[in-house]
């Protein structure tokens, strides 16, 4: 999720993780907006365009089913 609750976007901490292992920056699409798992499906879908075939969707395991239900609710629209 991307939101501000205050401090630091956990996005913006992905982010920095994931250059810090080494993914190249313009690899990580992150958003800052959504405040809910279905809101950064509706947010994060900018960054898919027809030419994208596979996506890594990184979230804690336990909301991994909802957060999918979420982005492929999305793709059908």
């Amino acid at each position: 999720m991307g939101g501000d609750r205050g401090g630091e976007p956990f996005s913006a901490a992905m982010r920095r993780v994931l250059a810090g292992e080494g993914v190249p920056l313009p690899m990580i699409w992150t958003e800052e907006k959504s405040r809910s798992t279905y809101e950064n499906a509706v947010y994060g879908w900018k960054f898919f365009t027809p030419g994208i075939r596979k996506v890594v969707l990184v979230t804690e395991a336990y909301h991994m089913p909802r957060a999918e239900r979420c982005f492929r609710k999305r793709e059908s629209k």
